[in-house]
């Protein structure tokens, strides 16, 4: 009798104690996954898309928002969705759609021209380069089709800003430069502009001086990805592969601001104490920031 009496008495004390008692577990969700077929790309393609809560404001049913586009969606969806979320609950941005594009094959999507190998970095995957130079392709995708599928789908304004680090940055750039009607602002995070031996970055000089880009914004970011304990200075004067990458989004940056025309918002920065993965973050945050900024001053 004694036993059962302490067995039930420790099934009540269980029972008692917070945090002991079972609860309905919910799911946080930042987002859905939606998909569309390309005759483009001829293949299914997918996207993750954030849509911002209008539960407790009625009003805002019939409301249209802003859109953001992220290349690499799967790697940087949720820390947009929630700096942006953080950043409009403080009236510091507007209440934004995210589109997270969903790469399948990053070499071919996020590249704009073909090339054999990786040169001049001695790098002995050759799967990247070997399917590279699709990205106009890609961006024919973008205009054609998922920018028209996502603005009679959701409640989207044609107010578009398009984000990608990398080669995806580097895809942003292509985008400005050669396609700059499809969005208002850009976002290049670390741009591999060395790619194709500076190809684009070669372009980039007779195009910027005979494109106005009024009513663009453009934000870009450079991580340190130089050699430990190297300066800006060393680094600007240096010419071994080391530097490359680095060397080449700052003469990018150096172009830009000399064609700058009236009208065409650009800023860049040189983050020390973020390598090339991290940098995607912060960037992120600044270059939201920025361009409420320059939105005020228009």
């Amino acid at each position: 009798m004694k036993k059962m009496y302490r067995l039930l008495l420790l099934v009540f004390i269980s029972l008692a104690v917070p945090g002991r008692a079972q609860v309905t577990k919910k799911q946080i969700v930042t987002g859905f996954v939606d998909s569309l077929y390309s005759q483009t790309l001829k293949e299914s393609r997918h996207i993750w898309v954030h849509l911002p809560d209008t539960r407790n404001d009625p009003t805002n049913e019939k409301k249209k928002y802003p859109v953001l586009y992220a290349f690499d969606g799967g790697y940087l969806f949720n820390s947009l969705v929630g700096m942006t979320e953080l950043l409009s609950g403080s009236s510091l941005c507007p209440d934004m759609i995210i589109i997270g594009i969903i790469q399948t094959d990053r070499g071919r999507e996020l590249t704009p021209t073909h090339v054999a190998n990786m040169a001049p970095f001695d790098v002995s995957d050759t799967t990247f380069a070997k399917t590279s130079g699709g990205g106009e392709a890609f961006t024919a995708f973008l205009e054609k089709e998922l920018i028209p599928y996502v603005e009679s789908t959701y409640p989207a304004t044609s107010d578009r800003t398009l984000v990608g680090h990398s080669t995806g940055g580097l895809m942003v750039i292509n985008t400005l430069l050669k396609h700059p009607g499809l969005f208002k602002q850009y976002v290049a995070i670390d741009p591999a502009m060395w790619w194709d031996h500076q190809r684009l970055l070669l372009e980039s000089k007779a195009i910027l001086s005979r494109r106005l880009l009024s009513g663009k914004t453009l934000y870009l970011s450079l991580s340190n990805t130089l050699p430990r304990g190297m300066s800006l200075t060393a680094a600007q004067k240096d010419t071994s592969i080391k530097t490359l990458h680095f060397r080449s989004a700052l003469q990018l940056c150096r172009l830009i601001k000399k064609h700058t025309r009236k009208g065409f918002a650009f800023r860049w920065k040189y983050y020390p104490n973020d390598n090339h993965g991290s940098v995607a973050l912060i960037t992120s945050y600044d270059a939201i920031r920025f361009f409420s900024e320059s939105n005020t001053r228009q």
